[in-house]
């Protein structure tokens, strides 16, 4: 599976382009975030209702036909519903309400659609980090970050960390060069994308 992460718009691909085009998309089904017990994000739940007046039945694509590698995921079926977990060997401790659109093609389910609830966490990124294809990131370069770390991840996958706690010149130096760096070898729309030479840029919050 691969993810993208737009702020609070969250796309889970279960497909690859190749299967397109779409032939509809259900709206406004029920499901619902799933969380360990460490608040780490762990996976979706969509139920085979949709909200109309009231929930209605609805008959939910097959989601057998995946495109992208698992790795320790798993997408089961039941009959009530279908979850999608990011490492199946973790147990679901919470649950938090959340609808989604699901967009089908001929050999199923294509894709889940999350518009992410204000009031629902996002979540830490354990589970889910092996899946996300990109984050866009919130703000630009020019804004405060006090308080903020992350990390960027290269095509070869080797990771490193960059940002601050205390604000002081030297400090503040030494991060304004590590953007400075990382700028330098994108693009502006790589930059909010986080394409091209990254994989990903993070920041804790960004979820």
């Amino acid at each position: 599976m691969k993810i993208t992460v737009d702020d609070d718009l969250i796309y889970i691909y279960l497909q690859s382009k190749e299967r397109l085009p779409l032939c509809g998309t259900i709206t406004n089904v029920n499901g619902y975030l799933l969380y360990d017990c460490n608040m780490n994000w762990l996976g979706v739940r969509v139920m085979r209702t949709a909200y109309q007046e009231k929930p209605q039945p609805c008959e939910l694509p097959s989601a057998q036909i995946i495109d992208f590698p698992l790795q320790r995921g798993s997408v089961r079926e039941y009959t009530n519903y279908i979850e999608i977990k990011f490492n199946d060997e973790v147990e679901v401790d919470k649950t938090f309400e959340q609808e989604c659109h699901i967009d089908v093609t001929e050999d199923g389910m294509y894709g889940i659609e999350i518009i992410r609830y204000m009031s629902n966490p996002r979540g830490k990124k354990t589970w889910v980090l092996p899946f996300i294809d990109h984050v866009v990131f919130e703000g630009d370069f020019d804004d405060e970050q006090e308080g903020y770390e992350g990390f960027y991840i290269d095509t070869d996958g080797k990771k490193t960390d960059v940002g601050f706690h205390d604000i002081d010149d030297d400090t503040d130096r030494r991060w304004r060069e590590e953007i400075n760096k990382v700028s330098r070898t994108l693009s502006e729309e790589e930059m909010m994308r986080a394409r091209g030479k990254y994989k990903y840029w993070f920041f804790e919050g960004d979820l």
